[in-house]
């Protein structure tokens, strides 16, 4: 049953605070140096360090069943785009975050590993700053597009609406990158706040998959 919203992210802070520079970035606003110096300490990507990070979270309701926005290129989205597969990742990650680049060709070759088995995986550009709170700054825009050319990804980017910056899944996200696990109706099954080599994504999604689809 699906009846309860299931948050446990209290229960992992003193975890999160020990672990979360081994394997992601902070939350915390674009353009500052301490964003710069955080994410070049992160370049390296090790994303097998720390303890995990899995939530699991089974919702009613989230920001992906009513979701309304446009991804990167513009072009209009909403939860529909769920119904297509049993298991969609939602990588929410930030231009400048170490970690979050250097798994997009990971989660890229998942998303061409996976077509057609029922498994999808989206970007979700999340930068937020007090002068561009919800959607994409034309710097991130710029800079994303420049990482997205260089690594070769072509899954699909999401940028967040005003209602999704409003949603409790963005306003309580306090690592980059975080991977939202929704299923075909847009409900959230869980979620990890770090990054993972492609053996490690794969095991993850294995057992969602199978969550989902029972």
């Amino acid at each position: 049953m699906r009846n309860k919203r299931k948050w446990s992210i209290s229960l992992l802070t003193a975890v999160l605070a020990a672990s979360m520079l081994l394997a992601g970035c902070g939350d915390t606003e674009s353009g500052t140096e301490e964003n710069e110096k955080e994410a070049q300490e992160n370049e390296s990507g090790e994303n097998q360090e720390g303890e995990d990070q899995e939530v699991q979270a089974e919702t009613e309701e989230s920001m992906f069943s009513s979701m309304d926005t446009v991804d990167l290129e513009g072009n209009a989205v909403d939860a529909s785009i769920f119904a297509e597969n049993d298991l969609t990742l939602v990588n929410i990650w930030a231009t400048w975050c170490g970690p979050c680049v250097n798994e997009i060709p990971v989660l890229d070759q998942l998303s061409k590993d996976y077509e057609g088995k029922g498994v999808a995986v989206k970007g979700l550009l999340y930068n937020p700053s007090k002068e561009q709170p919800w959607g994409v700054s034309e710097s991130d825009r710029e800079a994303a597009e420049e990482i997205l050319s260089e690594t070769g990804a072509t899954y699909q980017q999401l940028t967040a609406s005003e209602a999704m910056a409003g949603s409790t899944e963005l306003q309580t996200l306090i690592a980059y990158p975080t991977t939202y696990f929704v299923d075909s109706e847009g409900k959230v099954l869980g979620y990890v706040m770090r990054a993972y080599d492609y053996d490690g994504w794969k095991e993850i999604i294995e057992q969602y998959l199978a969550e989902a689809t029972k």
